[in-house]
């Protein structure tokens, strides 16, 4: 799963065909490094990643979509997003306005429709104990491949302010 997260990469656009597809995956990742809300990942983890749901929060509340944006804000909030944020604020207090009378959030399109958007606003609404550390086994290639690539792009600028050569720049 990790090998291909690149592939999804550059992230589309909000209003283009594959945006809801890309926020959907990118979610899921997250959850499963979570394992499911049991582990809050560092907020080093996945910056591409935490940066694309941060930009399609709002394009998710615009649109009213009470279960994209629940998933944005459970995946935010188990990269490192505080509870104060005001992102996270915004699609709580959408989800809490979104709320019908029913107890449900709109979605009937059918029984699967209206479990999963229950089930994600009830997730992006809740506290989180984060009662378990990351697993090392999992974070750990994600962690050392992100300080990879941020050590080979360095500008010529940087590399000259720290004493190298500008042709002398690592590629691997």
């Amino acid at each position: 799963m990790l090998k291909r997260l690149s592939s999804l990469r550059p992230y589309p656009a909000a209003g283009t065909r594959s945006h809801y597809q890309a926020v959907y995956a990118v979610t899921h990742i997250v959850y499963v490094l979570n394992d499911y809300d049991e582990r809050r990942l560092s907020s080093r983890v996945l910056p591409r990643e935490r940066a694309f749901l941060a930009a399609s929060l709002p394009p998710a509340l615009a649109r009213n979509e009470p279960d994209t944006v629940a998933e944005i804000v459970e995946a935010l909030a188990a990269l490192g997003v505080s509870d104060t944020h005001p992102l996270i604020e915004a699609g709580r207090g959408f989800l809490l306005t979104a709320q019908g009378p029913d107890g449900g959030w709109g979605d009937r399109a059918d029984s699967y429709g209206r479990f999963h958007t229950i089930w994600a606003a009830i997730d992006g609404l809740r506290d989180h104990a984060w009662t378990r550390r990351p697993s090392p086994a999992l974070i750990s290639p994600i962690l050392t491949a992100s300080r990879r690539r941020a050590s080979t792009t360095q500008t010529p600028e940087r590399d000259t302010q720290r004493g190298r050569s500008p042709t002398s720049r690592r590629t691997s």
